[in-house]
């Protein structure tokens, strides 16, 4: 039998993050790598991302374990083995010499690593605070008693719950973006000698209020200002091509380097997750918010427009 890895919080990078809603299965590997984006945190080769919806207050956990070990366990969820018989229909803070983990109906909802300092009654307090809740046991778990855990763990595994991990490389994301692009180079050339030679463009119908020729002079005014001009005129093409195709409204963009702030808008709010999965991991969500006056969700976010 192969034994359990069990992870020391001391080796996991992990965060919150608030949400509206459940993010969709479909979108959710971009919603992830998005989040650890913004929070500065990089992976390599060798990182694994566990991720948890908390309901009681929408938001994720997310934690990043940077290691070449397999058959890998946080730390927290070798508390599942006291629910292996039977589930407790109750609310269970464990108090941990690194951590502490809140457990809600047998199931681990959240967990956070502790140092030397930390307050029992502030934990307890904190935990009740912030879930809304009045725990039912508070149970302390002492070093001893959790490796005897952890021992009971390995020879119980067949019996408790199975957790995964998503990397970065175990999307196929970056299959669908390449076999795109290839479509994107020979639309790319057939349009190339349009776009430069002719003096009226003709844009849809249904884009309103853009003053065309203070876009194109400030266009041009962009590629006066790189040196590396083919690289970002057919990134460009290719972002215009893909909101045109599908329909999204383009509020604004603002070019710096070889990133663009873009703000856009859609009816449909899946148009505008599957636009920002189309950028896969190189996209940031910036903001997005339902505009009721509008009927139509609004998107602001950052995007790499070439490597």
């Amino acid at each position: 039998m192969t034994s359990i890895n069990f992870i020391k919080l001391k080796n996991v990078e992990s965060f919150l993050t608030s949400v509206d809603e459940e993010i969709d299965n479909k979108y959710i590997k971009n919603f992830i790598y998005t989040q650890i984006q913004s929070q500065n945190m990089a992976l390599d080769n060798h990182s694994k991302i566990h991720y948890t919806y908390i309901s009681k207050i929408n938001s994720y956990q997310i934690s990043i374990i940077n290691t070449k070990k397999k058959n890998i366990l946080l730390e927290p969820f070798v508390l599942d083995v006291l629910y292996a018989k039977q589930k407790n229909y109750t609310l269970d803070l464990y108090l941990c010499e690194d951590f502490f983990a809140f457990y809600e109906h047998g199931n681990l909802i959240f967990f956070k690593e502790l140092n030397t300092k930390s307050d029992r009654n502030d934990i307890i307090k904190y935990v009740n605070q912030t879930f809304h809740i009045k725990l039912d046991n508070i149970i302390d778990v002492d070093k001893k008693t959790l490796e005897e855990y952890k021992k009971e763990y390995d020879h119980r595994i067949d019996e408790l719950q199975k957790y995964k991990y998503i990397s970065k490389y175990n999307s196929n994301s970056a299959t669908y973006y390449l076999i795109y692009l290839a479509f994107v180079i020979f639309a790319f050339v057939f349009y190339f000698f349009n776009i430069f030679t002719q003096n009226n463009v003709e844009i849809s119908k249904d884009i309103k209020n853009i003053k065309l020729e203070q876009v194109k002079h400030d266009y041009l005014n962009l590629l006066e200002k790189y040196e590396d001009n083919q690289k970002l005129t057919p990134s460009l093409i290719t972002l215009f091509n893909v909101l045109d195709k599908n329909e999204i409204k383009l509020i604004s963009l603002k070019v710096v380097e070889d990133k663009g702030s873009i703000k856009i808008k859609s009816e449909n709010k899946d148009i505008l997750l599957d636009f920002l999965d189309f950028y896969d991991e190189d996209s940031i969500i910036n903001n997005m918010q339902f505009i009721k006056e509008e009927n139509c969700y609004e998107l602001y976010a950052t995007i790499k427009l070439y490597k």
